[in-house]
């Protein structure tokens, strides 16, 4: 975890671990804004490249079942060397893909998504590219889990709309907001026991 926190810190693509930490945080946001039963998310990674479709469609299978009527579930989803979110509503059959290069659809969330629907007995999902904040280029960090506090942030649950209203691009504040978020929680709640380590980095965002 500490390795990671440097990674992120330093505006380094980031591992698995640091989003898990801030779906974390996000949970406690939410929990204080009452809205969990809006918002549910599956761990980073889970759905990746990496593993065996099947494995994975039916991870997500299992995430999707477990969602109430109309929530929307939240995919943090990396192709390999490139996060980017996943969102879906099961209650819909929707499905959005929220690319911050504005690449196409990977086709290997694609498939792990339809065979998890397939799974459910159900038809394959309404796939919808959405416009999001554009990030000029491969290594910064933090789009994501920005793309993940705007859509539990905001007062609509329309990602349609919630993109709409987006700018063109993040600014290092809004990408700061999030480092400093991270970096404040895992030193409280992950890593007591550690951040005597951390302290150097943990020192660009909050007292220690």
């Amino acid at each position: 975890m500490i390795e990671s926190l440097k990674d992120f810190t330093s505006m380094r693509p980031i591992a698995t671990a640091c989003l898990d930490a801030y779906i974390m945080y996000l949970y406690t946001r939410m929990e204080s804004l009452r809205t969990l039963n809006l918002y549910k998310f599956v761990d980073a990674g889970s759905i990746s490249c990496g593993s065996s479709k099947e494995e994975r469609a039916q991870l997500l299978t299992a995430r999707l079942l477990g969602t109430d009527y109309d929530q929307l579930l939240l995919i943090p989803y990396n192709s390999g060397n490139h996060w980017t979110l996943v969102v879906i509503n099961l209650t819909k059959g929707a499905a959005f893909w929220i690319d911050p290069l504005k690449n196409c659809i990977d086709p290997d969330v694609t498939e792990v998504v339809e065979r998890s629907f397939n799974l459910m007995n159900k038809k394959n999902p309404n796939w919808r590219v959405m416009k999001c904040p554009k990030q000029s280029g491969v290594l910064e960090c933090g789009y994501v889990m920005r793309f993940m506090r705007d859509i539990i942030m905001s007062t609509s649950t329309s990602i349609i709309q919630i993109m709409k209203d987006s700018p063109r691009a993040y600014t290092q504040d809004d990408i700061d907001c999030i480092r400093s978020e991270w970096a404040e929680f895992v030193g409280k709640h992950v890593l007591r026991q550690s951040v005597g380590a951390m302290k150097p980095y943990l020192r660009k965002f909050i007292d220690v």
